[in-house]
């Protein structure tokens, strides 16, 4: 699905963000983001409701000490959860207060939302969901550069993930330990592939031990055989933050192909 006003769409992938507050207006507030690093399906995995959206309404907070405002949304995509109108957003607005962190979508903005529920049924979303409003053009850090992003293969990974991830519900983020998995990766620097992600569905036990791995989707057959062995014998695995999962779980791992500025492959979804 293309948005209305897009001749070609882009988009600015969160990479990293460790940010503090600069504008000395008003009230401030500081936070940070380290979960930038862990992949758009991990995202996914533990957002409960993930969407593009036009906003029709965005209204101030009822009150300064209030840590949100609500917007009015009409859904255009849906790619994970059932359609709903109305979001908190995890920012106070209208009131002075200027926080490192802050968002604020405005009527008439188109935004992708990941968003997840409270204990009240509420759905709500903030700066560290990687949520992002889209627009024109947009761009993302590669090779010390800045280099214009096209947004249709982010559209097609949403749409890939929610044919086959929809059903993967997590509280938590799985990161590798180590850097063995990038290692693995570079040596296909300059190899040619013709597709542009291969996905491998891994079952772990609670211990974050591998189980088994099923293959989603291929890049190559050659490719799949050889990094389902050395994910199996040389990868280790943890939750991002501390966390003891009560059972076996699931986690699709994306290997992204990318022909920036030369052929590589890549654990990271960066546009």
């Amino acid at each position: 699905m293309q948005l209305p006003f897009l001749k070609k769409m882009f988009v600015q992938v969160l990479l990293f963000i460790s940010m503090m507050v600069f504008l000395a207006v008003g009230k401030a507030e500081a936070c940070s983001c380290d979960n930038g690093f862990i992949g758009i399906n991990n995202h996914f995995a533990v957002s409960d409701y993930v969407v593009m959206a036009l906003v029709l309404e965005s209204y101030d907070s009822p009150s300064a000490d209030s840590k949100f405002h609500k917007i009015e949304i009409q859904p255009l995509e849906v790619y994970k959860g059932e359609p709903i109108r109305e979001l908190n957003v995890w920012s106070n607005k209208g009131h002075g207060i200027i926080s490192s962190c802050g968002i604020s979508p405005g009527k008439d903005e188109y935004w992708l939302i990941y968003a997840n529920e409270d204990k009240n049924g509420d759905y709500t979303f903030g700066w560290c969901s990687k949520s992002e409003r889209l627009t024109e053009k947009s761009y993302y850090f590669f090779e010390d550069k800045w280099v214009e992003n096209d947004y249709t293969q982010l559209l097609k990974n949403l749409e890939f993930l929610r044919d086959y991830a929809g059903d993967i519900n997590r509280d938590f983020y799985v990161v590798e330990s180590g850097s063995a998995l990038s290692s693995f990766l570079e040596k296909y620097d300059h190899v040619n592939f013709d597709r542009t992600f291969g996905q491998y569905l891994i079952q772990f036990d609670r211990n974050f031990e591998i189980e088994s791995i099923e293959i989603v989707s291929s890049l190559t057959n050659d490719f799949d055989s050889e990094i389902v062995d050395f994910l199996k014998t040389e990868t280790e695995w943890k939750p991002l933050y501390p966390f003891e999962p009560d059972g076996n779980f699931t986690h699709l791992l994306g290997i992204y192909h990318y022909t920036d500025s030369y052929p590589f492959l890549s654990k990271f979804f960066y546009k």
